[in-house]
C-alpha cells in the first residue's frame, strides 16, 4: 500500500463482533428505515407508513406518566414513613432519600449501558419495568405485613418507649429502597430516547417533531406527578401506607402493560456494540501514539469504512486535536527500496506487521469524532451537578418545612408533600404556552426555528433556579421570624401560623428551570451525542441528577461540621426550627450563580455536531471548499 493510497484496509481484529451496520441490509426504499438500523418489533426493517410518530410515542408518554405517577406516590411519602414507621431521624431520613434518589440515577447509566449494548431500549424498559413494580409491590406488602412492621411504640409514666427496630425490617426497606431505584433506573433514561427513535433525523418533517416531543414528554412527567401527589400521596396519609404503595404498585404495572401493548408501532433501534470501548480504544490508541507529530496530510489518517450508526461520515472539526493521533497510520521505508535522491518507498505498518492492527493502536477518524462528541458534552454536564443539588432540596428540606407551617384551607388539611401538585399543574400548562407563546415571539427575535438554542435553553434554566433559591432563603427566615415572636422555636409539634402556600414561589420558580432546562438537557444530549449511545446520552441528564443528590447529602454534611460549635447545632439540626436553612439556601444560591459562570463559558467554547454526511455529500463539499478558495485566490490577484 503506497503512501498516496486513497484506500484503507478494515482493522483486523478477530475478537470484534461484526456491528449490526455491517451484517443489515440497507435499502434504498424511502419507506424503509433499514439504514438507520430500525426494526419492528419482529425484527423486520420499519416503515415509516406505519410505524414512529405520534401514535408511538403516545404509548411512550403513557408509560412516562404511569411510572412517575407511581414513583412520586412512593418517593414523597419515604421521609415522613421512615421518620414515623422506621423511627429515623430527620437529616438520617433525608440522606437516606436522596441516598435513594441518586443511586437511582447514577444506576441509570448502568442500564443505558446495557440497551446501547445488547439488550437494546425496548427490551430494557420491560425487564426494569417489572423490578421496579415488584419493588413497591414488596413496600405495599411490609406496610402490611406484621411480621416486617416494627413493634409499636408503649406509653409509659416516664413518656413513650419504642423498641429498636429489626435487622428484618430494615433490611426490607432497603431491599425494597433499591429495587425501586434498580427499576426506575432502567426506564428513565430509555424512555426519552426510544420515544426520540420514532422520529427520522432525516426527514424535515420528523425532525422537527422531535423537539416537540420532548416537550410533552415533559408535560407527561408533570401530569404523572400531579395524579401522584395530590392522589396518591393523599391516599397515603388518608387511608394508611399500605394502602398507598399497594396502588402505587397497581399503577405501575398499569404502565409496563401500557407500554408492552405499544410494541407493534415502534421503532426499535438496534443496540450498537459498546461505545465505551470504542472510547476507550480511542484515549488508549492517542496515548500511545502521544510523541508523533501531528501531519497536516489526511493520508496520513486511517479512516476506514467505518461510519456512524447511520451509515455516515461524521464531518471533521478541529477541537482536541490530540485524539487525532489515536488515528495515525504508522509508516517505515519499505524494506530494499531506495527512490531516486535516495528516497524510500514507504509501507503502512499494519500491512506488513497485521498483529499491530487492532483499534487499541490505530483506530478511524470516525471513531475519533465520536469520542470527541461525548468528551465534549462533559462540561456542559458537570455543570448540571449544581442545579440537581438544588432540586434535591425540594424533595427533603423544603417539605419538612411545610410539615410545621399552616397546611388548611377551609375545614380541609393536606398534607406538605401534595404542594407539589400546583407547580406540577402550572408547569403542565406552560408546557403548550412555551410551545405557542415563547417559541413564535423568540423565533421572530432570534431567527431560529426552535426560538432558541438548546445551550440559550438550558442557560435560562440554570439562571432561574438561582432565583428560586433566593427565594427559599427569604420564605424561611420569614417563618423563622414569626416561629420566634410565637414562642414556638422550642415546641417540635407545633404549627407555625404561617401558611404552607408561601412555599409555591420557590416550586414554581424551580419548575421553570426544569422546563427550561432539563427538557433541554434530554434533547441537547440526545442530538449532540453519536448515534450508538443514544440512551448513554439520555442518562448523562439523570446521572447528573444522581451526583447532585450525593452532593447534597456530602455539602448537609460539611456545612454541619463547619457550622456546629459545641452543643450549639449547625445550619441543619435534627429540629427544623433550630436551623438555619435560610443560610442554606442562600449559600446554595451563590453556588447556583458560580455554577452559571463557569456553564456560559462552556457553553461558549462548544460547538454544535455537524449532521453526518454519505460519502457523495462529503465528495461535494470538498469540491465546493476548493472552488471557493479558487475564487479567493483570484480576487487576490485581482
Amino acid at each position: 500500500m503506497t503512501p498516496d493510497s486513497s484506500t484503507r484496509r478494515i482493522l483486523k481484529d478477530s475478537t470484534r463482533k461484526p456491528r449490526p451496520m455491517e451484517i443489515f441490509p440497507l435499502n434504498s426504499d424511502g419507506d424503509d428505515l433499514s439504514a438507520e438500523l430500525l426494526v419492528d418489533w419482529k425484527g423486520r426493517p420499519s416503515q415509516k407508513s406505519n410505524s414512529g410518530m405520534w401514535r408511538a410515542s403516545s404509548f411512550i408518554f403513557g408509560i412516562t406518566g404511569l411510572e412517575f405517577c407511581a414513583f412520586f406516590g412512593v418517593a414523597l411519602n419515604m421521609v415522613p414513613y421512615m421518620m414515623s414507621s422506621m423511627r429515623f431521624k430527620q437529616a438520617e431520613a433525608a440522606n437516606t432519600y436522596t441516598n435513594f434518589a441518586g443511586t437511582s440515577y447514577l444506576l441509570s447509566l448502568f442500564t443505558a449501558f446495557l440497551a446501547d449494548t445488547y439488550w437494546g431500549r425496548f427490551w430494557t424498559v420491560c425487564v426494569f419495568g417489572v423490578v421496579e413494580f415488584l419493588g413497591m409491590l414488596l413496600f405495599a406488602l411490609s406496610a402490611s405485613v406484621h411480621a416486617l412492621k416494627p413493634e409499636p411504640c408503649s406509653l409509659h409514666d416516664h413518656g413513650k418507649v419504642c423498641p429498636p427496630v429489626s435487622r428484618l425490617s430494615l433490611a426490607v426497606l432497603y431491599l425494597v429502597l433499591y429495587l425501586i431505584a434498580l427499576g426506575s433506573a432502567g426506564i428513565r433514561p430509555n424512555l426519552p430516547s426510544h420515544g426520540a427513535d420514532q422520529f427520522s433525523p432525516n426527514d424535515v418533517r420528523e425532525k422537527h417533531a422531535m423537539s416537540r416531543f420532548f416537550n410533552w414528554y415533559f408535560f407527561s412527567v408533570c401530569a404523572g406527578a400531579v395524579v401522584g401527589v395530590g392522589a396518591l400521596v393523599y391516599l397515603d396519609d388518608a387511608v394508611g401506607n399500605q394502602v398507598g404503595f399497594a396502588i402505587s404498585a397497581g399503577v405501575m404495572f398499569a404502565g409496563v402493560l401500557c407500554f408492552v401493548l405499544g410494541a407493534p408501532f415502534f421503532r426499535n433501534k438496534l443496540p450498537d456494540g459498546s461505545p465505551l470501548t470504542r472510547i476507550a480504544e480511542v484515549l488508549v490508541a492517542s496515548i500511545r501514539n502521544c510523541r508523533l507529530p501531528l501531519p497536516e496530510n489526511e493520508d496520513a489518517f486511517h479512516d476506514n469504512v467505518r461510519k456512524d450508526a447511520s451509515g455516515k461520515r461524521i464531518p471533521r472539526t478541529n477541537q482536541l486535536m490530540f485524539l487525532n493521533k489515536a488515528a495515525l497510520i504508522r509508516r517505515r521505508p519499505r524494506p530494499g527500496s531506495g527512490g531516486v535522491g535516495g528516497r524510500s518507498e514507504f509501507e503502512d505498518i499494519e500491512e506488513a506487521q497485521p498483529q499491530l492492527t487492532s483499534r487499541w493502536r490505530m483506530c478511524s477518524l470516525t471513531q475519533v469524532e465520536e469520542t470527541k462528541e461525548v468528551i465534549k458534552l462533559l462540561p456542559i454536564w458537570a455543570t448540571f451537578i449544581v442545579l440537581n443539588t438544588c432540586a434535591a432540596q425540594l424533595q427533603t428540606f423544603t417539605i419538612a418545612q411545610g410539615v410545621t407551617m399552616n397546611r388548611t384551607v377551609g375545614s380541609f388539611t393536606f398534607s406538605a408533600p401534595t404542594l407539589v401538585v400546583i407547580p406540577a399543574t402550572s408547569l403542565m400548562i406552560s408546557v403548550p404556552l412555551y410551545e405557542r407563546a415563547f417559541v413564535p415571539v423568540m423565533r421572530k427575535i432570534t431567527g431560529n426555528p426552535q426560538g432558541v438554542t438548546l445551550l440559550q435553553r438550558m442557560g435560562l434554566g440554570m439562571f432561574v433556579s438561582i432565583v428560586s433559591m433566593a427565594i427559599g432563603a427569604l420564605v424561611e427566615l420569614k417563618r423563622m421570624q414569626i416561629a420566634a415572636e410565637h414562642g414556638l422555636l422550642d415546641k417540635e409539634d407545633a404549627t407555625v401560623p404561617y401558611s404552607v402556600f408561601w412555599l409555591l414561589p420557590q416550586y414554581l420558580v424551580f419548575g421553570l428551570a426544569d422546563l427550561f432546562a432539563f427538557t433541554g438537557s434530554l434533547e441537547f444530549f440526545y442530538t449532540q451525542a453519536p448515534d450508538s449511545m443514544r440512551s448513554m446520552s439520555s442518562a448523562l441528564s439523570f446521572g447528573s441528577m444522581s451526583f447532585g443528590f450525593f452532593f447534597s447529602t456530602i455539602l448537609v454534611q460539611i456545612v454541619n461540621k463547619l457550622t456546629a460549635h459545641g452543643s450549639k447545632p449547625g445550619w441543619i439540626a435534627e429540629q427544623i426550627n433550630h436551623s438555619k436553612l435560610y443560610n442554606f439556601y442562600w449559600l446554595l444560591a451563590g453556588l447556583s450563580g458560580l455554577n452559571f459562570v463557569i456553564y456560559v463559558r462552556c457553553a461558549q467554547w462548544f460547538k454544535y455536531k455537524e449532521l453526518a454526511v454519505d460519502d457523495n455529500e462529503l465528495e461535494n463539499r470538498k469540491l465546493a471548499d476548493e472552488e471557493e478558495a479558487k475564487k479567493s485566490q483570484l480576487s487576490v490577484r485581482k
